[in-house]
């Protein structure tokens, strides 16, 4: 009887193995296929927008050069006007299109540290001065197979979004480390991630998210913000280029206390 108890139980729990295996491994496929269909769907919007960008600058540019032989100023402002805002349309193609794209041929081994390094001037010229940024980055960190383009995308749209969910006051810490012996759940697949890994992080002192909206943040133009001030992409490229890389996301976040990022991306290691 001991013996049967036994064996029943250890079938029960394989058994539940296998079935959480099983929808861990469906819920990869639906996220993959809803991801490559919009991506279809995203590349082929983007491009005919583009196109149709490009004949409004460019006639915008001949409008603002006749209008400076006149003295309407008023229609100056109007046409500097039209001018931001389909440079504005054109920053918001090159997300969608930084979302659809999957080459890995321009990638090199890079140094992460001396890379963000770089990228936080760049930061601090884009946020206020009420954020204030900190970094803990471990100089021993592995380089990692990537281009420079691709991490400021990362860091660009993750501190972008930790501006708004401060409402542009608090900190942000970004962390760079290798670790060993990980054991975790990734946010997107929500497969147990094993290994070794360089682990960049980003935290935020802002609002959090709520539980409910967790496995939707990362869809393409889902945005909990309001409207016109978000395209709901940034995410969704920092997704893009974080699976490309063969690398996962975590997360970490609490309503009223922030929320922190963990990227996880193998270490180049050289033949």
């Amino acid at each position: 009887l001991l013996t049967t108890t036994t064996y029943l139980v250890y079938w029960y729990k394989k058994n539940k193995k296998l079935e959480k295996e099983q929808h861990n491994l469906k819920r990869v496929m639906q996220q993959s296929q809803k991801m490559e269909s919009i991506g279809h769907l995203t590349s082929g919007i983007a491009h005919d927008f583009n196109n149709i960008l490009c004949a409004i600058l460019g006639f915008a540019g001949l409008a603002y050069t006749r209008s400076q032989q006149g003295d309407d100023e008023k229609l100056s402002v109007y046409i500097q006007q039209i001018n931001k805002a389909g440079h504005r349309g054109q920053k918001l193609i090159e997300q969608m299109l930084a979302f659809t794209r999957h080459d890995k041929t321009a990638n090199k081994p890079i140094n992460l540290v001396q890379l963000i390094n770089e990228d936080i001037k760049l930061l601090q010229s884009l946020l206020p001065a009420s954020i204030e940024i900190k970094t803990e980055l471990d100089i021993k960190t592995p380089y990692v197979l990537s281009t420079p383009i691709k991490f400021q995308q990362i860091l660009l749209n993750l501190a972008l979004n930790a501006r708004d969910a401060m409402h542009e006051t608090g900190t942000l810490t970004i962390k760079l480390q290798y670790s060993k012996n990980v054991n975790a759940e990734c946010v997107i697949s929500h497969e147990l991630v094993t290994g070794n890994w360089v682990v960049l992080s980003v935290c935020d002192s802002g609002e959090g998210i709520e539980a409910d909206k967790v496995d939707n943040i990362f869809n393409p133009f889902f945005t909990t913000k309001e409207v016109g001030k978000g395209s709901g992409l940034g995410l969704s490229v920092v997704y893009g280029i974080v699976q490309d890389h063969g690398g996962h996301l975590l997360l970490e976040t609490e309503l009223g206390k922030g929320t922190t990022f963990y990227l996880l991306f193998p270490p180049y290691k050289s033949a």
